[in-house]
Parts: structure tokens; C-alpha cells; sequence
């Protein structure tokens, strides 16, 4: 029996999105399924080299760029045609556009498109806003199953397009939780990632993009009652000498440590005491869920799927987004309560063990493929 072939299509990406894909590759079953990944070469086609069955580069950029996009969408039209794709699965909005016009191209015989974060940003334009949901609509006519993190995100596609209440579906993301941990003393660790051994650090790890709303942590720092905490900021994108800056600005040189992407995001979880996602819009983010799953106690925005994961009390603090005061109160509360930010952190590692672990998120998606697949001949 020859092995239904899929196409995942990503675009250069770092952190929740290329993580979610290694995931969910690690735990679909090999003898059922053969997994291809089309993506831009480098590191990022490194990563996939060692779980895919094979990689494939293509000249896909984040941003519209109408060239390089139409040489994209003929590439991957080549692609499902020659390798016989019986499903093609974009993640993110820019990855679904192309690929979804190639897999039409092409008589791909199913589509999948998983949504990571809002395809509305808040901060765009009503004619954007209006313009998106068009074009969202019409590629959803060609989409057998669209994949959302989060039942907000599903509801958001369903308000803003008009789109059967039947075609999203929501699947949350999934961790490794076992790559996962917590240390009492955390000085020894500290000293090894290059990071103060003394006194509490307070962390994020994001894109350095507005939608993660990072400067509003930033400009939180000052109005933090507890003294001599340090802020570390874990991540690069296209705000990071912008974020620079601001920091400079404030005079928090000494306060805040700009660390850039790592690629040990377990050990630098462990050495944090209070972890903090201060975006302006969210999808489901799995470094809220890594930080839950290292024993952290998480102030976040209320804001996308995120108060479907911390629970308000429980394992964190919800604030409203763009909005540093209450970010900085938030914080501010965990820090000087040492037994609550304790108690909100055993309780956040309990419930991802439970609910968003990588298996089930693996195995949600391979019945979803084995229910578009059954009835079709290839």
C-alpha cells in the first residue's frame, strides 16, 4: 500500500510555528503517513531535515512580494504534481495564500490550512480588515479543512468571513512537556547561561514584532514596585534595535538583557521567576505553554486564545493588552507573593501535562487527514 504523501508548506519562521511543525511531524506515525516539508532553505530547512521525509527549498517570504510569490506558487504547483500530493497543509496565513493557489493549480486532491494567529490585526485599516476577509472567503472555498489553535481564533474566521461554522476546527498546540523542568535554586544555571545569578528575572520569549507587544513590557519596567529585578528578552524579529532603544531611552541598559534567538529555551525557562506574553493579538502561544510547562506563574494579555490556556488565579494573571500599568501591577503582585507565583506555577505544569501535550495534537490532526482522506482514490 502505497503511503498518502502530504505537503507541509511554512515560511521562514522562528519559535511557535516552527516548533508546532517539528511537533506534530514527531508524532504522526511514519507508517501511515510520508511527510514532505517545502520551505526556505538554511536553518530552517536543517531543522526539518532531521524528522521529514524529505525537504524541499522554496523561495517563500514572509512578506507579500508579488515576483518572488507567483515563482513560489509555480514551484509548488511543480511539486505537488511530480511527488503525487494527496494533501496539501500550509501553516500561517502567507504559507496558505501560495500554497493554496498552487494545490488549486495543481488538482491537489485535499487542503489543509492550519492558522496560527489572526489573519485581522486589529491595528489594520477597515478596507484591509474588509479586503483579508474577501480573500480569505474565496480561498476558503478551495480549503477541505482549516485548523485553528484556539476556539477564539476559530470563532474570529467564522465572524469575519461568514464561513460555515463546520469547516474550522479547533486543534490546540502541543509541547514536549518532558523537555521541560524546574529547579529551586536556580543560581548555578544562571551562572551557565551568562545570565545575574542573583535576584529575580522576570522573562518573555517572542517574535520581536508588534502583534507580541513586547515595548509595552518595556515601558511596564519603571512602574515595577520590586527593586532590581532584571527583564530577559528572548527572541529577534524585525522590532528588536527598535525594542533596543526604547530600553536605551528608559535607561534600562542594566534592567533589561536582550538575549536573541536561543536554541536552549528549556534551560532558560528554568532559570526564570515569572514569566510574561504581553501580545496585542494571539493565536494559541506555545511559549506561554513551555513557560507553563517549566512551573511559571504567567502574566499575559486577555487578548486571542490565551485565557482558554491560563486560567485567570490559577496559573496566572490575565491584563488587559496594551496596557503596561496593569502589566506592571500583574508582575509586580507575583514578584512580592513568592508562595502565590509558586502555586500558579505547579498548577500551570499540571495542566499542560493534561490538556496540551504534542500527542494528542498529533493524533487530532492524523484523524482529521484520515477523515478528508477516506472514500478518496489516489
Amino acid at each position: 500500500m502505497v503511503k498518502p504523501r502530504i505537503l507541509h508548506v511554512l515560511r521562514p519562521a522562528e519559535g511557535g510555528m516552527k516548533n508546532h511543525l517539528f511537533s506534530l511531524l514527531k508524532h504522526l506515525d511514519k507508517d501511515q503517513l510520508e511527510n514532505i516539508v517545502a520551505c526556505p532553505g538554511g536553518e530552517l530547512a536543517g531543522v526539518f531535515s532531521k524528522i521529514a521525509a524529505e525537504v524541499i527549498d522554496i523561495p517563500l517570504k514572509g512578506n507579500l512580494s508579488p515576483i518572488t510569490d507567483s515563482k513560489c506558487i509555480m514551484r509548488l504547483k511543480d511539486i505537488l504534481k511530480s511527488r503525487n500530493i494527496c494533501i496539501m497543509h500550509a501553516h500561517g496565513s502567507k504559507a496558505a495564500l501560495v500554497g493554496r493557489i498552487a494545490a488549486r493549480l495543481a488538482k491537489t486532491p485535499l487542503i489543509f490550512y492550519t492558522v496560527h494567529n489572526s489573519i485581522f490585526y486589529s491595528d489594520w485599516h477597515n478596507l484591509k480588515l474588509a479586503a483579508m476577509a474577501r480573500v480569505e472567503k474565496k480561498l476558503a472555498q478551495y480549503t477541505d479543512r482549516i485548523i485553528s489553535v484556539s476556539d477564539a481564533l476559530r470563532q474570529e474566521i467564522i465572524d469575519r468571513t461568514g464561513l460555515s461554522p463546520q469547516l474550522p476546527v479547533t486543534v490546540y498546540n502541543g509541547i514536549e512537556t518532558g523537555q521541560f523542568y524546574f529547579v529551586q535554586n536556580k543560581k548555578q544555571l544562571r551562572r551557565e547561561l551568562g545570565l545575574p545569578p542573583e535576584g529575580k528575572l522576570v522573562g518573555t520569549v517572542a517574535r520581536l514584532s508588534a502583534q507580541k507587544g513586547v515595548s509595552y513590557l518595556i515601558k511596564a519596567i519603571p512602574h515595577i514596585s520590586e527593586k532590581g529585578v532584571r527583564f530577559v528578552i528572548t527572541g529577534d524579529g524585525p522590532l528588536r534595535e527598535e525594542l533596543e532603544s526604547l530600553a536605551k531611552q528608559l535607561n534600562l541598559q542594566e534592567a533589561v538583557i536582550f538575549t536573541g534567538a536561543r536554541n536552549d529555551i528549556p534551560n532558560l525557562l528554568a532559570a526564570l521567576d515569572v514569566f510574561v506574553m504581553p501580545s496585542v493579538t494571539e493565536g494559541l502561544s506555545i511559549a506561554i505553554l513551555e513557560a507553563m510547562a517549566s512551573s511559571l506563574p504567567v502574566v499575559a494579555s486577555r487578548v486571542g486564545g490565551i485565557p482558554e490556556i491560563v486560567r485567570e488565579g490559577v496559573t496566572g494573571i490575565l491584563v488587559p493588552s496594551r496596557d503596561e500599568k496593569a502589566l506592571a501591577k500583574a508582575v509586580s503582585e507575583l514578584l512580592n507573593n513568592e508562595e502565590k507565583a509558586s502555586s500558579m506555577g505547579m498548577a500551570a505544569r499540571q495542566q499542560v501535562e493534561l490538556n496540551y501535550s504534542a500527542s494528542a495534537m498529533g493524533s487530532r490532526v492524523a484523524e482529521l487527514y484520515r477523515e478528508a482522506l477516506a472514500g478518496k482514490s489516489f
